[in-house]
């Protein structure tokens, strides 16, 4: 779990160097460890952190529309599957007029005011979800 925090306060640090992405874009991640700030507080506690293991299965979909000076759409699905309960739940969300950027292992949406919304941390062999603002899972 510390390692986890740590790894997550360096990609906070580093998100300042991306590539903004400005045209129509699609992209499926497999995702091995979720944390949805709840009290957005921006402090990984541990009741805010969801591991997927053999039982639960999280997949990311992000589709990117770019409409140049008309603003953008980020359709946001997140489909996260308990095999063991047999249960399944879809998160679904377009967001309007995001700012969505890539850096090497990072992916970063936000809003125009600057304030982060989401992160995706490709880390090796798992990739992370972080949401910073629950309010895109409704």
């Amino acid at each position: 779990m510390r390692k986890l925090c740590i790894l997550m306060f360096l990609c906070v640090t580093v998100a300042h160097a991306q590539t903004i992405i400005d045209f129509d874009y699609v992209k499926t991640f497999s995702i091995s460890n979720l944390w949805i700030d709840y009290n957005q507080n921006e402090e990984v506690e541990v009741e805010e952190v969801f591991m997927a293991d053999e039982f639960v299965q999280c997949d990311l979909y992000l589709k990117y529309k770019d409409f140049e000076s008309a603003g953008n759409y980020l359709y946001f699905t997140l489909n996260i599957e308990n095999k063991k309960k047999n249960k399944k739940h879809t998160f679904k969300s377009t967001l309007e007029d995001v700012i969505f950027a890539k850096e090497d292992s990072v992916y970063m949406i936000g809003n125009k005011i600057k304030e982060k919304l989401a992160m995706i941390i490709i880390d090796k062999d798992r990739n992370i979800l972080a949401i910073y603002n629950p309010s895109i899972l409704e």
